[in-house]
């Protein structure tokens, strides 16, 4: 038996609770119409505070809260932005992580229709950063920012290649603005050969 759209939503939502009581709040209110916020988007629409994201097969159980500024998009436009992953299927919505992976097999079809390619030599398509999709979060590649599309930003593996000697932490891998640390490798003083 599936659970109904409300205790989905529900347990999407759970986690928030305990960190922004008065979010959840303003979510109670808005869901039951006893008290509803709305904001004027820079795209033009009128929008809710609150929103439930449903693009290309979700189910309608992820929760987006727009804020008290001016949000850049309505929930209808954010699900109409949202773009396959090329690797899962799930939905990748706007400002959110992405991986460029190229398939090892060059025939390989993208498992959405509508899966967006970055390049064609060698063909890469725009993956999501979701647990059961990406090898690592090291793998973040950019973020997915219509219409312009894809904003690129080194992996891990590019900072360590481009900079010997060096290792790198990456922090958030959800935010754009939080950068990676690079840090000096100190080579062992003294390396002894184990079969010397």
């Amino acid at each position: 038996m599936t659970d109904s759209l409300f205790l989905r939503r529900l347990r999407s939502v759970a986690p928030m609770t305990l960190r922004h009581p008065l979010i959840t709040l303003g979510l109670v209110l808005d869901q039951t119409g006893i008290y509803r916020r709305y904001r004027e988007a820079r795209c033009g629409h009128r929008t809710r505070v609150f929103g439930w994201l449903s693009a290309h097969g979700d189910d309608g159980s992820e929760f987006m809260h727009l804020g008290d500024n001016l949000p850049h998009w309505c929930t209808d436009c954010i699900n109409r932005l949202a773009i396959p992953c090329a690797w899962c299927g799930a939905s990748i919505y706007p400002g959110d992580p992405i991986t460029l992976y190229s398939p090892q097999d060059p025939g390989h079809v993208p498992k959405h229709p509508d899966a967006v390619s970055h390049r064609d030599d060698p063909i890469t398509y725009v993956g999501c950063l979701r647990w059961g999709c990406a090898e690592s979060s090291a793998h973040r590649a950019g973020f997915w920012h219509p219409p312009q599309g894809v904003y690129r930003q080194p992996t891990a593996l590019e900072l360590i290649l481009a900079n010997p000697g060096m290792g790198v932490i990456m922090n958030d891998v959800s935010d754009p603005r939080s950068q990676p640390v690079l840090f000096p490798i100190d080579p062992p003083h003294h390396v002894t050969d184990a079969h010397s």
